[in-house]
């Protein structure tokens, strides 16, 4: 099937052209599979996706004072 996408990243297209030339098959066949693989991974859910949604961590009463530490943490 011939299909026609408007507004793709020029870059994005060199980049799976070469990918293609590569491997040894048309863009369109890429394509396909690029795809198949996107459509069979589970769907984004943005509440999953959101630092609110993550779980809490108890990191133990010595480490009451660690968001003001940090730096210390870190670099030290």
């Amino acid at each position: 099937m011939d299909k026609t996408i408007r507004n793709l990243d020029e870059n994005a297209y060199r980049a799976i052209r070469a990918k293609a030339v590569l491997k040894g098959v048309n863009v369109g066949e890429l394509v396909s599979k690029a795809i198949e693989f996107f459509l069979a991974q589970p769907e984004f859910d943005k509440k999953n996706n959101s630092f609110q949604d993550l779980p809490t961590f108890d990191f133990g009463n010595k480490n009451q004072n660690l968001s003001e530490e940090i730096d210390d943490v870190l670099y030290s």
